[in-house]
């Protein structure tokens, strides 16, 4: 009897990662994402040092800066997805979860319909 109540005492210590420190990673990455999309494209876009004469993009640091900080802000839509499948599993009210995934997936049409042209591939695309 003395056995049984020693392990109900007993704390079970969870380690790894929680979903809020993933919501925080996932949100750092998009800010990466939203800053080379934004800024640091205008910066290669305005300056002709960035592209040879044929208006093809050449590699200057300015345009792997962008490349690098587009490459990390990959890492959030998995997160947000993994975090969204997660709470998919553990809700009791599964229609407040469809509509969100309904927003999201809204969101991804426009960002196919109207952000085509967001990387630097050639001048002649953004003059």
């Amino acid at each position: 009897m003395e056995q049984t109540m020693q392990a109900e005492k007993t704390e079970v210590i969870r380690t790894g990662i929680t979903g809020s420190t993933l919501k925080i990673i996932a949100m750092i990455t998009m800010l990466i994402d939203h800053i080379g999309a934004t800024i640091v494209l205008q910066l290669v876009q305005r300056n002709s040092d960035n592209f040879d004469a044929f208006g093809n993009v050449r590699m200057t640091g300015m345009v792997i800066l962008y490349y690098v900080l587009r490459g990390i802000g990959r890492l959030a839509f998995p997160i947000f997805i993994f975090l969204l499948l997660e709470g998919f599993q553990y809700t009791h009210n599964r229609k407040d979860v469809r509509i969100a995934e309904t927003d999201k997936g809204n969101a991804d049409v426009y960002h196919c319909l109207f952000m085509e042209n967001e990387q630097p591939y050639h001048r002649s695309q953004h003059t």
